[in-house]
């Protein structure tokens, strides 16, 4: 893309990452296997755009499609091509999604984890 502002830094120490967060418009997070994600939750409180894989855990909960980010299938470079040029593209498109990041953020606490959590054993329950 040409554009000298992309940095990939790899590894960060835990409390590198508040400074980092700050410095940055979108995070990216190609995951193959992940946890809950809670780097998502610490960008979207940053203000940042989220675009992560499927395989993220967090992002069914906290990325709503062109909202504030997007979810592609992993490993699919394709797709993430595609995301990357869409969203940066248009700095004020990825300012709103920050944007939005920080208000869906700022609206989920405890009851939306338990809420989250009693659907996750409903449908173990179910099968």
């Amino acid at each position: 893309m040409g554009d000298d502002s992309i940095r990939l830094l790899g590894f960060q120490n835990q409390s590198a990452l508040p400074a980092l967060y700050d410095l940055a418009d979108t995070l990216v997070l190609p995951s193959e296997n992940e946890g809950f994600g809670v780097v998502v939750n610490e960008a979207m409180n940053a203000r940042c755009a989220v675009i992560a894989t499927d395989k993220v855990n967090s992002g069914p909960d906290l990325v709503q499609e062109g909202r504030n980010g997007f979810i592609y299938p992993t490993g699919d470079v394709a797709a993430l091509t595609a995301i990357l040029r869409k969203v940066l593209a248009d700095p004020a498109r990825y300012r709103a999604m920050g944007e939005a990041s920080r208000e869906i953020i700022n609206g989920w606490g405890l009851p939306e984890d338990v809420a989250v959590l009693k659907q996750a054993l409903d449908a173990i329950l179910a099968d």
